[in-house]
């Protein structure tokens, strides 16, 4: 497929300045409300894109998988929901439908105990290191630092272009996957929380199955004050916070000197997931047993909109 032709900086600054504006226009939260809410408006899709040139510097297509729309939220692996969430003629979204991921379906017990559990529900290895030096464009940079600055800042009054420039860094990516016989074997011990375990039992549910890891991801953001002296003290302000998070996830702002900022990530960032639904068949089996390995199931696209509506969500603040 032929590489699409380079903008001119003109060009590029002013698409970075559009992207921006209608970034900073985004709720960063309450896009849904316990009970239900409309979709939100769909965001251009700069941060995903960006973080699929990033994977794919590992020589991977990532089949199937879906790239996260934001550095903040929780769709991490293992992660549950209602079916409903995966229809797609779909208006409003209730956070009801987020049935919570490991950390709170999985029942109390020691903290052994749990790390033992997870270590045999969730298989983990590495990609490899994350080499920004060669083959990501500048644009990568800009469009990674556009979706921190608006989770930092959140805004609509400030320029994020303005006299910025962005270097994003992550030092490893990791592929998570969800081991489906073990997730058995805890429904079969009653690990699984009772609520969980009767949806997952019937069928009716959406599985976050695989997903991909950034560690170490930080983007280091210098700030012209001369030309937009607004946003450098709102860093500034910022930065006096221990930490500036959302439901679920947030980052460490740092000055190391006069208009150099660092943000770093206070956990490992969601990139990209892989949603699966169970086989239509496997809902009439007993106890939603014996199904065929997850690997086999079919994908179950979620759209974009209604991912960030639940990742608003209040309720959605576990891992």
């Amino acid at each position: 497929m032929p590489r699409p032709p380079v903008p001119t900086a003109r060009a590029a600054d002013r698409t970075r300045r559009g992207a921006l504006q209608a970034l900073a226009l985004l709720p960063l939260a309450a896009c849904v409300t316990p009970g239900g809410g409309p979709l939100a408006t769909e965001p251009p899709p700069d941060y995903a894109g960006a973080m699929r040139q990033v994977l794919q510097t590992f020589g991977r297509d990532l089949p199937g998988y879906q790239f996260r729309g934001t550095p903040i939220g929780n769709f991490g692996v293992g992660a549950l929901y209602l079916d409903d969430l995966g229809d797609p003629g779909l208006q409003q979204v209730e956070s009801r439908w987020f049935l919570g991921g490991p950390q709170t379906w999985l029942q109390p017990a020691s903290a052994a105990d749990r790390a033992q559990w997870m270590s045999r529900l969730v298989a983990e290895g590495s990609m490899g290191s994350v080499n920004l030096s060669h083959g990501i464009s500048r644009e990568v940079h800009a469009s990674i630092g556009l979706s921190v600055l608006t989770a930092l800042v959140g805004s609509a009054g400030i320029d994020y272009s303005k006299g910025v420039t962005t270097v994003f860094r992550a030092d490893e990516a990791r592929n998570r996957r969800l081991n489906w016989a073990e997730f058995e074997a805890a429904l079969a011990a009653g690990r699984i929380a009772p609520a969980v375990a009767k949806v997952v039992r019937q069928g009716n549910f959406i599985v976050a199955a695989a997903d991909l890891l950034l560690r170490g991801y930080q983007a280091e953001i210098s700030v012209d004050e001369g030309l937009n002296p607004r946003l450098a003290a709102s860093l500034r302000t910022n930065a006096l916070l221990p930490q500036l998070s959302s439901a679920s996830g947030g980052f460490r702002l740092a000055e190391r000197a006069q208009g150099q900022f660092t943000a770093v990530a206070s956990e490992p960032v969601v990139a990209a997931v892989l949603f699966k639904r169970p086989p239509p068949q496997s809902k009439s089996w007993p106890d939603g047993g014996g199904r065929p390995a997850i690997d086999d199931w079919p994908g179950a696209p979620i759209s974009p909109r209604a991912l960030r509506a639940l990742d608003a969500s209040p309720a959605a603040g576990s891992r």
